[in-house]
């Protein structure tokens, strides 16, 4: 029979996409209906039975364009579908199959409807067996989601194709060459190998594919070669027998003694039952006095004196080149500056370093109290008054309609406290508590009725402080500023 392999085929032009799928069309079938009914069933899990109720509907009319039949059975808990005599396309029964498998899986109906299509297929991985550890299997199912569900959406858009892992199980869809890489990386992470690396080599590959000169190329000199670095696991026995040490000999090496031969040579096997008895009683009490003697000695030992310039100065050893001295962090030194008579009488605390202190005093508020009596500081405006705010403790209220730029308060601080971050808690809350009660008596009390945010009697002053502090700059350094009066506006937030 002559070949018809080389014959002119004048159909067959270079413009013709030879992989692309032609949608199957009624007219296309041309033998007419099914004569056979093929049915397809599955089961779904209890948690899926409202969501498919409610989208049953839109299910039901994407097969009716098909002319595939289905039902949902709530009291078996399974969904069906089958062929009808409007059935045209032999292999829309399959794809209505894989839609119910889908629906199953946790992938919602909008997703799950375009398996319909003639160019979309699906793949369901199973990776519970993948891996035998529950924990290793959690944390190796992570990482194909990824943080905030990133890696997830990397493998989708590179692969253009839709994932979603549910359970034990990873749902894909989108087309062949799409779902045949995201289950060789889903396997490879789930045998410990990173999405990453995949992630990488398909960032690669998706630039080279843009090149028209590398189209026919091998890119294997572009692709990333991630290499195992593990070291070998094999157990090396610790006690190794040199054997090229010792001297050959023909003859076996002696037997060793039994445990009747260890008796016969120590006289033991011949003693009676009630004199070996003995023997291993008065063992067992001579190694209960060792014991009791050792426990004393250890007891006694912490209640020994040390020697007294027994101890010699060590000497310092001397850096070697190139070797990095280790500096300690030096404490900033810091010191409480209280002045009773500032401000005729009202008071002040300062805890700070003694520099700052000490530019504080030789402030002129300090040596002149006219200074703040000639700018009305720290009098009693008559503008505002403090009550009980419900649900909000003591607030400030004004008694008269105040104007833009109108003078509410003016007053000094009672404590201004350095910003740092060394001492310890206690420790500050001691300083705080020593520069409080330095201050006159009615600056105390108000300081002292303030406000407070955990309300722990052992933190009391420093609590005062963190509800009521306003920052403030002094020298160049921060420092905690503590107005008793307009600390009050701290807790009317809220005006009408």
């Amino acid at each position: 029979m002559p070949s018809t392999h080389k014959r002119d085929k004048p159909w067959d032009t270079d413009d013709i996409d030879k992989w692309k799928i032609e949608p199957f069309k009624p007219e296309d079938n041309a033998a007419g209906p099914m004569t056979e009914e093929s049915r397809f069933s599955t089961l779904f899990p209890k948690y899926r039975e409202a969501y498919l109720k409610g989208s049953w509907k839109f299910i039901t009319q994407a097969l009716a364009k098909y002319g595939i039949g289905c039902e949902l059975d709530l009291t078996e808990g399974s969904m069906t579908v089958w062929t009808t005599l409007k059935t045209y396309d032999p292999a829309a029964i399959l794809n209505a199959r894989d839609l119910i498998k889908l629906l199953a899986r946790s992938v919602p109906a909008p997703q799950a409807v375009k398996i319909l299509e003639d160019d979309v297929a699906m793949d369901i991985i199973k990776i519970r067996s993948m891996v035998r550890n529950k924990e290793r299997f959690v944390k190796r199912r992570q990482r194909i989601l990824g943080p905030n569900g990133s890696t997830l959406k990397a493998l989708e858009l590179l692969t253009e194709t839709y994932i979603l892992v549910q359970g034990n199980t990873v749902a894909t869809m989108g087309g062949y060459k799409g779902l045949k890489t995201i289950r060789r990386i889903i396997e490879d992470t789930m045998a410990n190998i990173h999405p990453i690396y995949s992630i990488k080599e398909l960032m690669i590959k998706r630039e080279l594919a843009k090149d028209p000169e590398l189209v026919n190329e091998s890119w294997d000199r572009f692709l990333p070669n991630f290499k195992k670095r593990t070291q070998s696991k094999r157990r090396v026995p610790h006690n190794v027998t040199d054997k090229s040490k010792k001297v050959y000999t023909p003859f076996p090496p002696a037997q060793e003694k039994s445990k009747v031969d260890l008796q016969i040579e120590s006289g033991e096997y011949f003693l009676g039952k009630q004199a070996k008895e003995r023997k291993a009683r008065e063992e067992r009490e001579a190694k209960m006095r060792e014991k009791m003697e050792e426990k004393r000695k250890e007891r006694l030992s912490k209640y020994v004196p040390p020697a007294e310039d027994a101890e010699k100065k060590k000497k310092k050893r001397k850096r070697e080149d190139g070797e990095k001295e280790k500096k300690k962090r030096k404490r900033n030194k810091l010191c409480v500056y209280t002045n009773t008579s500032f401000s005729r009488g009202r008071g002040i605390s300062i805890f700070t370093t003694p520099k700052i202190a000490e530019e504080f005093a030789a402030l002129p508020p300090f040596h002149d109290p006219k200074v703040l009596d000639s700018n009305d500081i720290n009098d009693f405006s008559g503008n505002w008054y403090t009550d009980e705010l419900p649900g909000k403790g003591m607030g400030m209220l004004a008694k008269i309609d105040l104007k833009f730029k109108d003078r509410v308060t003016a007053y000094t601080p009672a404590l201004l406290a350095h910003l740092e971050d060394e001492l310890p808690t206690m420790e500050r809350e001691k300083y705080f508590r020593l520069a409080v009660t330095q201050l006159p008596a009615a600056t105390r009390e108000i300081y002292e009725g303030l406000a407070t945010v955990y309300g722990y009697p052992q933190i009391k002053y420093q609590d005062v402080v963190k509800a009521n502090t306003f920052q403030l700059e002094v020298g160049g350094q921060n420092h905690l500023a503590v107005f008793p009066e307009t600390s009050r506006l701290n807790h009317a937030c809220s005006p009408k």
